[in-house]
């Protein structure tokens, strides 16, 4: 055979494969977008459209706010409280999946936005768990709506002013942007990458967002690996960013809040309020935690040297199980 038949067919053979790439791609992103529809709920309030996730049929609901980014496929990142006995309540907030950021933009709407949510559903009262950026919501729950705010566990989260736009994560993120097909294809392709090849998406996770040394990043992958549990975990939490298209809009809405949050009134929240925070944490400093633990009139802090970010990932994990269980139980049991 000739060169020149021989590039022909290598030219052919690459069009094929690409082809084949985008018609696989495009069958696996339908399938993904109808199976997050499937899972949820969306439901008109007098402030807006939201979608929601409810999963328990408890009487003692615990309000789940998602982080920045994410959505309401979060949920499954807090299953153990499930089978506690609570119900879990985890609605996307604007801009992301299927709640439209027209909902409510400021921390003001937002919070009416779940409230009119809470009213739809004839919900009186929740604990309200709330994780990174998802914090500031929660704590303008408790300053505004106190009575139907029962308990608050903010985990790494945000509580003052904060500027991601420039950071390496906000700069990971504007990547995953993009809306051409080949880089939906390589954020395709990435995900069946971290299911045969996890330590690397650990790397990459654990590279943003912890302070930890070499050593401690090794010892906190190494756990993950050889624990199946904290895998599929680590995979749902992977799988609560994507499609990021769908989540960009809530996400740059969330960079902008951040750095114009209000100063909140502390000394008037007097719910009790377990603080859990990483002293490792590169995504939200540990300052954040220490300035809610003084300010907070009836606050528990629990200060953890796990691996960074994500709290419940890595050796502390079933640390951090128990004290957000016994906190619940002495302070919303799910035991009427």
């Amino acid at each position: 055979m000739s060169d020149e038949w021989r590039n022909m067919l290598r030219r052919v053979t690459l069009v094929v494969f690409i082809l084949w790439l985008i018609q696989r791609f495009r069958r696996w992103r339908t399938k993904f977008v109808q199976k997050l529809a499937s899972r949820s709920r969306i439901i008109e309030t007098p402030h807006g459209k939201i979608e929601y996730v409810l999963r328990g049929k408890s009487n003692k609901t615990i309000l789940i706010v998602h982080g920045s980014p994410g959505g309401c496929d979060f949920w499954h990142i807090y299953e153990d409280l499930r089978k506690e006995g609570y119900t879990l309540l985890c609605p996307s907030r604007p801009g992301y999946l299927q709640t439209p950021l027209q909902s409510g933009r400021s921390l003001t709407e937002q919070a009416q936005l779940i409230i009119a949510l809470l009213d739809t559903l004839a919900i009186a009262e929740v604990a309200v768990i709330a994780f990174s950026g998802g914090a500031p919501l929660a704590l303008h729950l408790v300053e505004v709506y106190p009575e139907r705010i029962k308990a608050m566990i903010i985990e790494s989260g945000v509580t003052h002013r904060i500027t991601i736009a420039n950071t390496p994560e906000a700069w990971l993120m504007s990547l995953m942007r993009a809306t051409s097909i080949v880089q939906r294809i390589v954020y395709w392709l990435t995900r069946y990458i971290v299911r045969a090849i996890p330590s690397i998406a650990l790397w990459m996770t654990f590279w943003f967002t912890t302070s930890h040394s070499w050593h401690g990043i090794w010892r906190c992958m190494r756990h993950i690996v050889t624990h199946p549990r904290q895998l599929r975990l680590f995979l749902h939490l992977f799988d609560a960013n994507l499609p990021f298209s769908h989540r960009w809009a809530g996400y740059a809405n969330d960079v902008e809040q951040l750095e114009k949050l209000p100063i909140f009134a502390f000394e008037n929240m007097t719910q009790p309020t377990l603080i859990l925070h990483s002293l490792y944490d590169m995504d939200v400093p540990f300052e954040h935690a220490q300035t809610l633990a003084h300010q907070l009139p009836n606050a528990q802090a629990v200060f953890l040297d796990g691996c960074g970010h994500f709290i419940w990932l890595g050796q502390q994990r079933q640390h951090v199980l128990e004290v957000r269980q016994q906190f619940l139980a002495a302070h919303y049991s799910s035991i009427d």
